[in-house]
């Protein structure tokens, strides 16, 4: 079993060096200097642990130390961003990231871009109003980007499993049970988009099992509040349909909002400003 601890040396960096200008590489020295001095107490004071209170004359207990970052971003629990200058004694340069949605696979491009950028900006200390530019710029050309670099990637199942079985809907449009997921309603609609415009006969239907992008709508004259499309072989008519009614701002707010503000809290920022649109702008 292994976890790790991450522990700030600034202050203790300051002491022993007061008045010194270190740059990364000088700085990873001196913490390289630190740790081992921390590594051999504790790694000595197992030696007693193990003999004392497990009765071991041999053990497997060991502390040693492994990265060196210049920066760091904590949300939670397991779910952190870190600029590393060392991995493992070699100078590196480069992000660490753990469980945040900058790395999910089943998250839109873009917005997984955006998160990114976010946190490399925050971790190398950019100005406040720069990033809060960036985030509010990427809202408002949200409508330029491609379809596929906005849209939720993810597998479905259980289609049939939310399908109520009603023999008086005489509708082409399926009647759903609740708790049906977001994304399953978007597969049977397109689904059901498919029967609308008559092109199920030359179209596939979204199986189980199926890869599938879906998005937020607008109100819409056919009631549908999400749809999926399968990013080959759709007909043009549903792709018509999302264009026309896609809710931009809904999808933003769905993937975004929250992430970004949590954040903004991390760094007690608040929530991102749009410059142009406040009023501080005046004072």
């Amino acid at each position: 079993m292994t976890d790790s601890i991450f522990l700030s040396v600034v202050d203790l960096i300051n002491h022993r060096f007061k008045g010194q200008s270190l740059s990364d590489v000088m700085m990873t020295q001196r913490i390289n200097e630190i740790a081992t001095e921390v590594q051999e107490y504790l790694n000595g004071s197992y030696d007693y642990f193990a003999k004392k209170f497990c009765n071991l004359d041999t053990h497997r207990f060991e502390i040693k130390q492994e990265i060196i970052a210049k920066s760091g971003l904590f949300i939670t629990k397991k779910r952190y961003g870190m600029k590393l200058i060392s991995d493992n004694g070699v100078q590196v340069n480069k992000t660490m990231v753990k469980g945040l949605d900058t790395v999910r696979s089943n998250f839109a491009p873009a917005f997984r871009k955006l998160l990114n950028d976010v946190l490399e900006d925050i971790l190398a200390s950019v100005p406040r109003d720069k990033i809060d530019h960036r985030i509010t710029r990427f809202k408002k050309n949200m409508r330029l980007k491609d379809l596929d670099d906005i849209s939720s990637p993810t597998g479905v199942k259980g289609i049939k499993k939310y399908i109520k079985k009603d023999k008086e809907n005489t509708s082409v449009f399926t009647v759903l049970k609740n708790g049906i997921p977001v994304h399953v309603r978007a597969a049977v609609s397109y689904n059901d988009l498919l029967r609308y415009y008559k092109r199920d006969k030359k179209y596939g239907f979204i199986s189980n099992g199926d890869k599938i992008r879906w998005v937020y709508l607008k109100n819409n004259s056919l009631g549908l509040s999400v749809v999926a499309y399968k990013g080959y072989e759709d007909p043009p008519e549903i792709m018509k349909f999302i264009e026309d009614n896609m809710d931009y701002d809904k999808i933003y707010d769905r993937a975004l909002t929250k992430k970004l503000n949590l954040f903004y809290e991390c760094l007690d920022w608040g929530k991102p400003v749009d410059e142009a649109q406040s009023i501080e702008r005046f004072f």
